[in-house]
């Protein structure tokens, strides 16, 4: 049984006496009961700077530190025991600025769960509401929240309520009037997950270690972070079109949904296996969706949503040629409009493109109108009119420019970069001798270098395993990236493609120390990285703020700080108009607030944080209607 279980079994499932019930829970509650934690409320209109003045009159409150959602503050005690702990929290209730505060439980450390002001109720019948309204007036409940879920309504409480979340969970579930009733918990869940491999993936999570070749710490994609908000939904699909996908792949199968072959081979999307190099869609598929926390192999960045394998190339092996992959411009577009058509899918991942000298060898000759209007229909139409995110690799051969049909106006070009957080070129930090293809029309750029993904099992594979450790090129950069689009689509699929596009390029970090000095459609542009290496913890935490606020991606287009990384001094630039009042607030990655300023000069803004640590930092811009994040490192 869960920690989560075993609380609501201690403190719900109890004898129908008042008495009974009230003893059982005292025993459960001094069982599992924190005393280094309790969670705070402060009224709406109390300032974080205000708020720290008065938790600093408070000596048995150690530190603290403010959370943006939910709008609370968590603080640490100095409580020696139960009786110093409840008596804080009764003289922090007698702070006319504090609205509510709430206990901790734990287990252990990676077991806590703290107590919101909250409680969550489900109706049996639609009819049954008037109770509601009946224990609101009783309690002193201060609103009644209806939630997305049908018949489920939150109940708001304060200080003044007669009874705390616990206590009133525990009288509505002994009720047997509601189908159940419990608090609403905050909770801290364990987001990395268990597969054998994950150490090795550092685009997920660089950690600098030897087994991550020695990168930079931090230089990757934040996925861990991002997890926290979504792994994925399994309503969103990614259509992998390259060699096939081997759909007997056990770290693959859980998410595998019917696929299809464009070359009329009939495979459904499973690949030829004549050569090696056949393993090739099932290394970009794994870094995808690996199925997470299954005890093997790997986990993909989406790891909760759907692959669908399509066959669009194959390989073959030519006299005086080798092995080369094969395919026509009517595989193409006919691959790329299944996708969207019959696959219904949300992203398409294309690790593939022709360099100049072969676009005249399609139909025409030179003509790559099939396939480009494939690539329109499919932006415009895909997704029931919301249009569906096509994304392809730029190219290996730099310092050409992307290769076609990467470079279309609908089509999203990712570079790779290495795990020292710079454009993957022949004497990056990973030692490789390549170099993705750069300049216009260049959009993004994703991990690319010895990036740990499936392998076609056994001796299908590039290795004769059933993992391959160094899957490489803008071939592993481009799933990375539409992997993080899948991210974006699980939190809100509501987005059209236009507005997800502008979520994961405004939110691209600025790398490597090149010149974003371009104002292109989303923000400052770069010819090595474009807008930058994706962030999916960013990109996940805005497109949560565009599906509460509903706000205009452009208009957040044109936030910047730089230098980034810095030595201390920091400029904030943006060109936001409406909205106002502008505030800037730095958290650290704990999310306490460490510096909140009004904005009062036009466009640009400088900060000192010269006293602040080497570090990771959070930098927020706020206005009546949103906040939109940046992340910002302090290195000397």
């Amino acid at each position: 049984m869960n920690f989560i279980s075993r609380i609501i079994v201690s403190l719900c499932l109890i004898s129908l006496s008042t008495a009974s019930v009230e003893a059982q829970y005292r025993e459960a509650y001094q069982a599992y009961l924190d005393l280094e934690k309790i969670i705070i409320q402060f009224e709406p209109t109390v300032q974080a700077h205000t708020k720290d003045k008065i938790l600093s009159d408070y000596p048995k409150l150690k530190t603290w530190g403010a959370l943006t959602y939910p709008a609370i503050t968590i603080a640490v005690t100095t409580a020696k025991d139960a009786q110093e702990y409840d008596q804080l929290i009764e003289d922090l209730k007698q702070n006319t600025s504090i609205q509510y505060v709430g206990e901790y439980f734990k287990r252990d450390k990676n077991s806590q769960l703290g107590i919101l002001n909250q409680v969550l109720v489900q109706l049996k019948e639609a009819a049954d509401y008037h109770l509601l309204t009946s224990i609101a007036e009783v309690h002193q409940i201060t609103r009644i929240v209806p939630h997305k879920m049908k018949g489920l309504y939150a109940l708001h409480l304060d200080k003044h309520s007669t009874l705390s979340p616990i206590d009133l969970a525990i009288q509505l579930h002994q009720s047997k009037q509601f189908k159940y009733a419990e608090p609403n918990y905050l909770m801290n869940p364990i987001v990395t997950t268990i597969d054998p491999l994950y150490g090795r993936q550092w685009a997920i999570n660089n950690t600098g270690t030897t087994i991550q070749y020695s990168g930079t710490l931090d230089a990757d994609m934040d996925v861990d972070d991002a997890w926290a908000i979504t792994t994925g939904a399994p309503h969103v699909r990614i259509a992998v079109l390259d060699s096939g996908v081997d759909t007997l792949h056990p770290d693959l199968m859980p998410n595998l949904v019917p696929g299809y072959s464009a070359t009329g081979d009939n495979s459904r999307g499973y690949p030829s296996f004549n050569y090696s190099s056949d393993g090739h869609g099932t290394c970009c598929a794994g870094i995808i969706a690996a199925k997470g926390n299954n005890n093997i192999g790997i986990t993909g960045v989406a790891y909760d949503c759907k692959i669908i394998p399509i066959k669009v190339f194959t390989y073959q092996n030519v006299p005086g040629l080798g092995v080369l992959a094969y395919s026509t411009a009517a595989w193409m577009s006919d691959a790329i409009t299944w996708a969207w058509q019959t696959g219904q899918a949300d992203v398409l991942s294309n690790s593939w493109g022709l360099t100049d000298q072969f676009i005249p060898l399609l139909p025409g000759p030179g003509d790559t109108s099939t396939v480009n209007a494939a690539i329109i229909q499919a932006y415009a139409n895909g997704r029931n009119g919301k249009g569906s995110l096509l994304f392809f690799s730029s190219g290996n051969d730099g310092p050409d420019p992307p290769i076609w049909p990467s470079r279309a106006p609908d089509a999203i070009a990712v570079n790779a970069t290495s795990m020292c957080d710079e454009r993957k070129v022949n004497g990056s930090c990973d030692g490789e001798s390549w170099e993705g293809n750069w300049g216009a029309n260049l959009e993004l750029g994703a991990p690319g270098v010895k990036i740990a993904t499936t392998d076609a099992l056994g001796s299908n594979g590039y290795d004769g395993g059933d993992y391959e450790y160094t899957f490489n090129g803008t071939s592993a950069a481009c799933p990375n990236a539409a992997a993080v689009m899948a991210l974006i689509l699980s939190v809100d699929s509501s987005l059209t493609a236009e507005r997800a596009r502008a979520i994961i390029d405004t939110t691209a970090e600025r790398v490597g120390g090149y010149a974003y000095t371009t104002n292109d459609t989303y923000g400052t542009w770069s010819n090595e990285l474009g807008y930058g290496r994706v962030n999916a913890f960013l990109a996940v935490s805005m497109a949560q703020q565009i599906a509460l606020n509903t706000i205009d991606v452009h208009t957040i287009a044109h936030f910047e700080v730089y230098p980034n990384p810095s030595q201390g001094t920091v400029f904030v630039s943006h060109q936001l108009t409406t909205g106002t009042p502008l505030s800037l607030t730095l958290y650290s990655t704990l999310g306490q607030v460490l510096l909140e300023q009004e904005i009062t000069t036009a466009n640009q803004t400088q900060l000192d944080l010269q006293n602040l640590p080497n570090g990771a930092y959070y930098l927020s811009l706020k206005t009546s209607r949103t906040t939109v994040t940046k992340k910002l490192s302090l290195v000397r």
